[in-house]
């Protein structure tokens, strides 16, 4: 039986490295998608970044337009004023000319204010178009390890599988079957070996003497009572 034990333990490295290799191929469409997602919130900052731009842009071409209204306005009213007989008319244009003119004054500042930040705006969205672009590079490299990694992965399955199929050819059908049935129930791995104190280290559960002594003895299969694993000694 102790040859027996030695295959199956042969037999399990392999269901190990194959259940690893699963595990890393699982994870990489987790890698692909966590990628993905990393690029579109770079791409929503860009997004957001020109919407910025934008809405700086058109506060303030609307407040260059409001000063331009106003300074239409004022010419308008110097027209008339040069054109009026009277002097009270006139004062009081004089007054609607200086009141528009401090609008002016005030919508020139705030202009000259808006496009700093215009100007600010333009250079964030700039930076965030250029950074998503060499983003973009990276993106693409790291699909592309992904894909030779899955690739890689795949055939790494694939020739432990053909060296398991061959491994489990030299284990007696019945031995075999039980392995196979734990293995399916527990998962890997399917056998435990037992410590020097006498504890099944798949579960810690602490063996009966005469089950460690069966175990030791290696004549006969022995499975732990709590998990069912095939105990074997170290």
């Amino acid at each position: 039986m102790k040859e027996q034990i030695t295959k199956l333990l042969i037999l399990q490295d392999k269901d190990e490295k194959i259940h690893l290799a699963k595990t890393e191929l699982k994870n990489i469409p987790l890698d692909a998608a966590k990628l993905k997602e990393s690029f579109t919130n770079r791409a929503e900052e860009v997004t957001l970044a020109k919407e910025l731009h934008q809405e700086a842009v058109s506060e303030a071409k609307k407040v260059g337009l409001d000063r331009k209204t106003r300074q239409d306005t004022i010419l308008k009213l110097k027209i008339q004023q040069g054109e009026t007989r009277k002097n009270e008319q006139y004062q009081m244009l004089t007054h609607e000319i200086d009141r528009y003119q401090n609008d002016v004054d005030t919508l020139e500042t705030k202009e000259l204010e808006l496009l700093e930040i215009v100007d600010e705006k333009a250079s964030a969205k700039e930076a965030a178009i250029e950074a998503l672009k060499e983003y973009k590079v990276i993106v693409n490299e790291k699909s592309k390890e992904l894909l030779a990694k899955k690739a890689n992965i795949s055939n790494k399955i694939k020739e432990i599988s053909l060296s398991r199929s061959e491994a489990a050819q030299a284990i007696t059908p019945d031995v075999l079957s039980l392995y196979e049935r734990i293995l399916a129930k527990k998962g890997a791995p399917a056998m435990s070996p037992v410590s020097e104190d006498g504890h099944c280290k798949g579960c810690h559960m602490k063996l009966p003497p005469g089950t460690k002594h069966q175990v030791l003895a290696e004549k006969e299969l022995i499975q732990c009572s709590e998990c069912s694993r095939i105990l074997y000694r170290v």
